[in-house]
C-alpha cells in the first residue's frame, strides 16, 4: 500500500512539474525592456533580514553555551 502511495505521489508530482515547466517554454510575451537606471557594477543593498538571522544565531548559540554550562556545574 506505502509502495503504491509513493509511486502515485512521483507520477503526479512529475505531471505537475512537467505541465509547470512546459508552459514557461511557450512563446508568450517578449520580455520587459531594461531598466535605463540599471548600473551593471551597483552592489546589493543588504536587508534587515541578514541581521536579524545573525542576531537569531548568535542568541541559539549563547542560549546552548549557557545549557550546556549548567549542565557540567550540576
Amino acid at each position: 500500500m506505502k509502495t503504491l502511495l509513493a509511486k502515485i505521489s512521483l507520477i503526479l508530482l512529475f505531471v505537475i512539474y512537467s505541465s509547470n515547466s512546459s508552459a514557461q517554454w511557450s512563446g508568450g510575451s517578449p520580455p520587459p525592456p531594461p531598466d535605463p537606471d540599471y548600473a551593471p557594477g551597483t552592489p546589493t543593498p543588504i536587508d534587515g533580514g541578514l541581521t536579524a538571522l545573525i542576531i537569531a544565531g548568535g542568541a541559539m548559540g549563547y542560549k546552548k553555551l549557557k545549557n550546556k554550562r549548567n549542565d557540567t556545574t550540576e
